[in-house]
Parts: C-alpha cells; structure tokens; sequence
C-alpha cells in the first residue's frame, strides 16, 4: 500500500494511507456526543485527527501502538493541519515496512558505540573506568542502549538517539575539559556516558515512544541513581567519588522545575548540565529546520519546546 508521510501532507490534501497510531482517545464535543481523537505518525512525525463517526467499532478493534489505514481530508485546527477522518481500519503489521514508522538515527549505530567504548578506554581513574566497563559491558542493556531514543519528545526522540546524544555530550565535555584545567576530566566524561543509562528502563521504544510504568512514576534520575548507587557499591568506591558520580545524575537537568532533585554543586556538575542543555537545544533546533525545510517564509512556526520561531537562514 502506498504510504504517505506526515511531512509530505498539506492542507486541503485528500489521505489514504497506513500511519501508527500513537494516541487515541474518546472525548466529547460540545453537544456532549462523543468522538475521537487520535495522533497519527511514521518515521518523519506526526498529526492529530479526529473521527466523528463509528467510533466504538474503532475503539474496539485499534490500540495505541496498532498500525492502521486511514483516509480523510486535512485541514486546519489552531493553525496547525489535523486529518477528518471518514474510515479507520487496523492492519496487520506485516502489511507495512517498519522502517516508514519508526525514525532511526541517521549515523552508524555501530561505529557510535565503538567510539563510546574508546571514550571509555581514555579513562584514568580506575574506579571510574571499571563502572563505565561493567556498565556497558552487559550484552543486554548495550543492545538496549543502542536503540532507545534519548526522549519520548523534544530531543533524539528516534531509534538509536540515546547513543548519538550521549555520543555528542562526550565529544563536548572532552573540549571543555580541555579548555578548562579546573574541570575533572574522568569525571565529566564519565557523567556524560551514565548521565542518562535510567532512560533505558524509563521508556519503551518498540513501535512508538512512551514511557514504562516504571519511568511514569520513578523516572530516569532516580533509576539511574538507584542502579549507581548498588554497582559503585559492590564495585567498593570509596563515599567521596560515589557521591561526586550521583551528584552528576541527579543534578544534570539543573532545576527543580526540571526534575532535578539537586542544583548542580561542582564545576563537572555544572559543565554537564550545560553542556547537556546545549546538545538537547541544538537538536531540538535541527529537527525543527529540517521539518520545516519546504516551508515558506523566512521562520518557522513556533517551537513549543523551544519557546520561539526559528529563522531559516
């Protein structure tokens, strides 16, 4: 079947076409009749619909997470384009290529992860070097970590993006270590590589991104912690550096209004949380270029997560 994809449709455009749906939900108009409400995506992003009709014979046969085809016209709802749908139907997933749904970092997942372990080889400090090991070493958390995405939305949000962001971060802390002789080097680069291992546990990252249960109510901060906090143990760190090491995790969004649980409180804990800031932002900013790339005028529409229209340069 012929896919068309999110970015690809435009107003006033007639659809007929296989996408996952992520969300769907029955609300109710004005009148109080109900309808439903969906989220519709592939590999390139996503758009909102909504089914006025047959709703319970949708809501009976589709979950989040089923691929289904759908047609209908697109128009505009707060300025942005939303599908009216006349027929929703579920597919089989073996009717559709996985690879239109999912997005997949565009790097080498394989030489990223090489590059990670000859970070980890740089190490000095033993104590750092052997967490780091015995972290990736493990077979199934490494193959995890190589294709969680780095969030749900915002940032890295594709398969493989956990290790691209992470990728990133390291390359960065390494300059700015450079640059600044105050900073412990280890101890950045090895923030950089663990800062966010809890969102392996903290997301599922099958057809589409959410969050675990677990990640709902815990979170990746303090499942990082927790699972840092037991290995440094049985690895026998002394409580300075493994105080120092869970000060960089539970510290790297930087504000309680983040979910930071502590406000960065050393010079490697404060470079992190920046630098980690910086990565996510300029992320957030190619993505939002590339999307809107066909579009005309000289900015973007407003970016919600970055609180600004963008200028196409």
């Amino acid at each position: 079947m012929e896919k068309v994809y999110v970015r690809d449709i435009v107003v006033d455009q007639y659809v007929d076409s296989p996408f996952l749906v992520r969300q769907l939900e029955k609300r109710k108009k004005k009148n109080g009749e109900d309808f439903l409400g969906l989220v519709l995506g592939d590999k390139t992003g996503e758009i909102r619909a909504v089914l006025w009709d047959g709703i319970k014979q949708v809501l009976d046969e589709i979950s989040q997470g089923d691929y289904a085809q759908v047609s209908g016209s697109v128009g505009l709802f707060q300025d942005q384009p939303q599908l009216r749908l006349d027929r929703v139907r579920r597919i089989d997933p073996s009717q559709v290529d996985e690879a239109d749904f999912v997005a997949s970092t565009a790097l080498d997942i394989e030489c990223m992860w090489k590059e990670l372990l000859d970070a980890v080889a740089l190490i000095r400090q033993p104590k750092l070097q052997e967490l780091l090991e015995s972290i990736l070493g493990e077979e199934d958390f490494a193959e995890r970590f190589r294709r969680c995405p780095a969030a749900k939305s915002y940032h890295h949000v594709f398969r493989g993006g956990l290790l691209e962001h992470t990728l990133s971060l390291v390359k960065l802390c390494a300059a700015v270590a450079a640059h600044y002789p105050l900073l412990d080097r280890d101890m950045l680069i090895a923030g950089a590589i663990i800062h966010d291992i809890g969102k392996v546990e903290e997301l599922r990252y099958d057809r589409d991104f959410d969050y675990t249960d677990e990640g709902q109510l815990v979170g990746h901060i303090v499942m990082a912690a927790s699972t840092l906090d037991k290995r440094m143990r049985e690895l026998e760190f002394d409580d300075s550096l493994r105080t120092k090491v869970l000060h960089l995790i539970v510290s790297h969004h930087g504000e309680e209004q983040y979910g930071s649980p502590r406000k960065p409180m050393t010079p490697e804990a404060i470079a992190l949380h920046y630098l980690d800031m910086l990565d996510s932002r300029m992320e957030m900013v190619r993505a939002a270029l590339e999307a809107d790339a066909q579009g005309g005028g000289s900015f973007t529409p407003w970016i919600r997560s970055l609180e600004r229209y963008l200028y196409k340069s």
